[in-house]
C-alpha cells in the first residue's frame, strides 16, 4: 500500500537552488514525485546572521512501509 508524503526542501549553502534541485531530482529517482513546488527564498528565522533559504515542497507517493510509526 502506498501514501501520499509531502516533504520539505530547503538549503543556505552554495548554490542553493541546484541544491534544492537537485533533491528533488534524486526524490524522484528513488521513488514517485507527484508534484514539486516552484523554489522560494525566504529569510531565515532565529539565527539572522546566515545566508537566506531557497525552499521547495515535493509530493510523493512512497509505499507505506517505508513510514516510520511510533
Amino acid at each position: 500500500m502506498s501514501v501520499i508524503a509531502y516533504i520539505g526542501l530547503g538549503s543556505n549553502l552554495g548554490e542553493k537552488e541546484d541544491n534544492c534541485r537537485k533533491a528533488i531530482a534524486l526524490l524522484a529517482k528513488s521513488g514517485r514525485v507527484v508534484r514539486a513546488s516552484s523554489l522560494y527564498c525566504t529569510e531565515p528565522a532565529g539565527l539572522a546572521e546566515q545566508d537566506d533559504f531557497v525552499n521547495a515542497v515535493v509530493e510523493g507517493i512512497i509505499h507505506r512501509d517505508c513510514v516510520k510509526r511510533g
